[in-house]
């Protein structure tokens, strides 16, 4: 090494030593001088202070279910603070928080259902909240009522937020079709409820239903069967055409929370599709029910099926007074042999009225939403607040328990018969029990469990739990 690059050298060496020195003299003075300096530096905005802290509104992952949002945020020394809004595909919105008494108020409105970030930011530092699941439950109203009232306006049961996309229809030519309901803002995945038509139904039918649950931020796929009497391939059909359309719209779906609907044959249907989604996929292992009304007979079903079903599976099953159709025994028998514990549980009787000179028919088709039905084109189904209070306030509470994990909604959905739970407005109070028996057995009709008959379902193989008959 020339003598050149030695001075070089030393040159870079002297500077260093002289810094090590210099923390040799000053001692922990210095260091503690340089840790706060660099503390300061990273914390705050220009102003200088501590890092902000949420005072008040959502502060760790929560269920929220009105928009917008506020929170207050504390940033001491602080000279501004905005928040930016996140989705599941990314930022969605951001603005400017305003300062109120010493703090910063923060107004956040969210665009529509789906699992949210929001972040404030100072300029220096920041701090968020992530995991805001928004369902909107209120905010929304019902569309025209035949009975002329207004629904339910607030509370479990009132219109949710959400406007609602054009249905989406996949047709299965020889199988059916799936029509889906959702929200028009999709930004997250959502709990689906699975609903299965009554026989010959399509999804028109229940089009009300399947809006207000959309407007509730929950994704809805109706199955349409072609060929409904011939049941040993409309059952696989209907799983098969649900299998294809949950692929479609993978994105859409959160299979973790699931709730499976039906009505009529569909309603004894969903029994057996809950042994294969619930207990064979392991669909809604963050919370599951079945809500159906006026099922049929379940087939292709044994106790040892039914016993595959998941006991965290809520139910709640709905007859109606003047429902001539179905067999009070059949459905009574799978409420008794499924294996969720009684308070999970719900078998519940809806009663015909009249108010105000206005006839509410408790019957088969309640569930048909206001809609002119395939096989009678002039018979109509009102819509009004038999809807409303029978159907869509419990089912509103049952998704917000389920779900959401609300106790709150306990009372209403499956309380036992509690107070909150048989509210029907004007109407009659539902009846609830947990040890069914018909009230109003149909003389026309041959109860499969009680004498010789002559329909015919119960002497095929298809209906299995015939053997289950007290």
């Amino acid at each position: 090494m020339d003598a050149l690059q030695t001075r070089r050298r030393l040159a870079g060496v002297v500077p260093v030593c002289a810094i090590l020195r210099a923390v040799n003299r000053t001692g922990l003075a210095l260091l503690v001088y340089i840790f706060t300096a660099g503390w300061l530096l990273v914390s705050c905005s220009a102003g200088g202070g501590t890092p902000p802290q949420i005072v008040s509104g959502p502060q760790g992952p929560a269920a929220v279910t009105a928009s917008p949002l506020s929170f207050t945020i504390s940033a001491p020394g602080a000279a501004s603070c905005g928040w930016t809004l996140s989705g599941t595909a990314g930022p969605v919105d951001s603005g400017a928080c305003q300062r109120a008494d010493g703090a910063f108020s923060c107004t956040v409105p969210l665009p529509g259902p789906g699992l949210y970030r929001v972040t404030f930011d100072t300029g220096a530092a920041s701090v968020g909240v992530a995991g805001l699941d928004y369902r909107p439950r209120y905010g929304g109203s019902y569309p025209d009522l035949d009975d002329g009232s207004s629904g339910i306006t607030s509370g479990w049961g009132a219109w949710g937020g959400s406007t609602v996309a054009d249905p989406l229809v996949h047709e299965y030519p020889g199988l059916g079709v799936v029509t889906i309901y959702r929200p028009e803002v999709l930004p997250a995945a959502r709990p689906a409820v699975f609903f299965v038509s009554g026989w010959g139904r399509d999804a028109a039918t229940y089009d009300r239903l399947f809006r207000f649950l959309a407007s509730k931020g929950f994704v809805v796929f109706d199955v349409y069967n072609e060929d409904p009497g011939n049941i040993t391939s409309t059952y696989p059909n209907a799983l098969s055409m649900l299998d294809d359309a949950v692929i479609r719209h993978a994105a859409w779906v959160d299979t973790s929370r699931v709730g499976l609907m039906g009505h009529s044959m569909g309603g004894g249907m969903a029994f057996w599709l809950a042994v294969r989604i619930f207990g064979d996929y392991g669909w809604g292992s963050a919370g599951r029910f079945i809500f159906v009304t006026a099922p049929w007979y379940t087939f292709l079903t044994t106790r040892a099926d039914l016993e595959r079903i998941p006991a965290d599976t809520r139910v709640i099953m709905q007859t109606y007074q003047e429902d001539l159709f179905t067999d009070p025994d059949v459905y009574e028998l799978v409420y008794r042999l499924l294996p969720t514990p009684p308070p999970e549980k719900d078998f519940v009787y809806v009663r015909s009225a009249s108010v105000s000179g206005y006839d509410y028919h408790a019957n088969h088709y309640t569930s048909y939403t206001g809609a002119m039905t395939q096989w009678d084109p002039v018979h109509y189904e009102p819509y009004d607040l038999l809807d409303v209070y029978a159907l869509n306030r419990p089912l509103d509470a049952l998704t917000a328990y389920v779900f959401d994990g609300e106790q709150a909604a306990r009372e209403v959905a499956l309380g036992g018969g509690s107070p909150a739970q048989v509210e029907m407005g004007p109407l009659p109070p539902l009846t609830v029990t947990d040890d069914p028996d018909f009230h109003d057995p149909a003389v026309s009709y041959d109860y499969v469990c009680r004498d010789d008959n002559d329909e015919g379902w119960d002497d095929l193989d298809i209906w299995m739990l015939a053997d289950e008959c007290p």
